[in-house]
């Protein structure tokens, strides 16, 4: 697993009022992963989707994400979607003007060092390989929500408005 140190500055990200995207299409998956936010309060607002095209359609303000108003606080990414590969999802979001800052962690069963050399080449700000095993799938999630819960501790100030 690897995390970039910019998760330390990312203040302008607080989530009080920015969703957690989570895009995954195995649903056990999706809803341990759901969960493990919720129980370290990070889950204020958690959107599940199940597919790439879901998570286009969010970047372009397409069909019934025509009306959002703000940027996800993280995307949890998996590389390994049934539509398109997690790699090309990322490039969309990097490339975007509105969420190209956005952090990003992938979340995959891949290990290939292939896969993490370009996820930290296109700007991931994680790389995460989700064990096999359910128990230690659990642990790695917990893990993953207690370092997120912390950076945000860290980095919100008290009173900043989301406007910035």
């Amino acid at each position: 697993m690897y995390v970039q140190s910019n998760l330390v500055s990312m203040n302008r990200w607080a989530m009080e009022e920015r969703p957690i995207l989570i895009v995954e299409d195995n649903p056990r998956e999706r809803e341990l992963i759901a969960s493990a936010l919720i129980g370290y309060e990070l889950s204020g607002n958690v959107m599940s989707m199940s597919c790439g095209a879901e998570l286009l359609d969010y970047i372009a303000r397409r069909g019934s994400y025509h009306s959002r108003r703000t940027v996800p606080s993280l995307v949890i990414l998996d590389l390994d979607l049934e539509d398109m590969h997690g790699l090309e999802l990322l490039r969309a979001i990097r490339h975007d003007r509105e969420m190209g800052a956005v952090p990003v962690v992938i979340f995959s069963g891949s290990d290939s060092a292939l896969d993490a050399a370009v996820a930290r080449e296109l700007r991931a700000d994680g790389f995460v390989v989700k064990p096999t095993d359910f128990h230690d799938l659990q642990t790695t999630v917990r893990s993953l929500a207690v370092f997120w819960a912390s950076q945000v501790r860290k980095t919100a100030p008290t009173g900043t408005s989301n406007n910035d």
